[in-house]
């Protein structure tokens, strides 16, 4: 599966990092390092999926069950910001060892680009689970569904 197919928002291309690197003959390792990032998406999605939805889920479910809490849209954010600070960190950190910047110009950027894609998937994912946990009465929680329409 091809990186542009989910990170093509943010303007990434296997193109654009192969001219980026024709002057300095590393064209081929350029578009190399685009195939081996481009055989996790579907790791890079999983992570996402996992942070997004499984922090939203536990929000409404085992920590609004724990003494003391306030169930206040105040926490339901850090929790959000927890998710995504995880997602960004993991993704990062997995493109890093999955292809090493090394002399690759603009392998970098394009690294924190699929963090930073990654991490908007993820504010989408867990605002969705959260609107549709404010939403079905039939899904348990103490929290306060203030996402409910």
């Amino acid at each position: 599966m091809d990186l542009s197919t989910f990170y093509g928002f943010l303007g990434v291309s296997s193109t654009q990092l192969a001219d980026a690197n024709q002057a300095n003959g590393m064209k081929d390792h350029a578009l190399q390092a685009w195939t081996h990032l481009s055989q996790c998406t579907i790791g890079f999605l999983g992570i996402m999926l996992v942070c997004s939805i499984g922090m939203a889920i536990y929000y409404y479910t085992e920590y609004n069950k724990q003494p003391g809490r306030h169930y206040t849209p105040k926490q339901w954010g850090y929790g959000g910001i927890a998710s995504l600070v995880i997602v960004f960190f993991f993704t990062f950190v997995i493109a890093l060892a999955v292809q090493k910047p090394g002399n690759i110009e603009g392998l970098l950027m394009l690294e924190l680009k699929l963090a930073f894609g990654n991490t908007l998937h993820a504010l989408v994912g867990y605002l969705v689970v959260s609107f549709i946990w404010c939403n079905v009465p039939r899904l348990p929680t103490n929290a306060y569904r203030f996402l409910k329409i």
